[in-house]
């Protein structure tokens, strides 16, 4: 019995999780509102920004790009819920025409 509650009480420990971005998560709700949209947009813009870095590759059409590493970045730092709403954030952005895709390019068609 003793060690069935031990696994309970460790199950409950391991699903309440903090991120890193949870960190420096300010107490006043109204903070945390703009805490996490500052943080969201930050992360759709470190996207934007590391779709500039291009490394093309002679065999294939289709170059390497930072994109992969700055999304496991944001979703190793500020979690699910945040790192989720930051790449539809950076869709959202290059589907309204902000050149925010890989090589300048922009538009829902792109």
């Amino acid at each position: 019995m003793t060690f069935i509650k031990k696994a309970i009480d460790n199950f409950v420990i391991i699903n309440n999780y903090m991120t890193y971005a949870d960190v420096f998560r300010p107490d006043l709700r109204k903070m945390t509102y703009l805490y996490d949209f500052c943080l969201i947009i930050g992360g759709a813009i470190l996207i934007a920004l590391c779709a500039r870095f291009v490394i093309p590759l002679p065999f294939t059409p289709i170059p390497i790009t930072a994109q992969t590493l700055a999304i496991v970045l944001i979703g190793a730092l500020y979690g699910s819920k945040r790192a989720v709403l930051s790449v539809i954030s950076y869709i959202s952005a290059g589907a309204l025409g902000i050149p925010v895709f890989q090589s300048g390019q922009a538009g829902i068609l792109y």
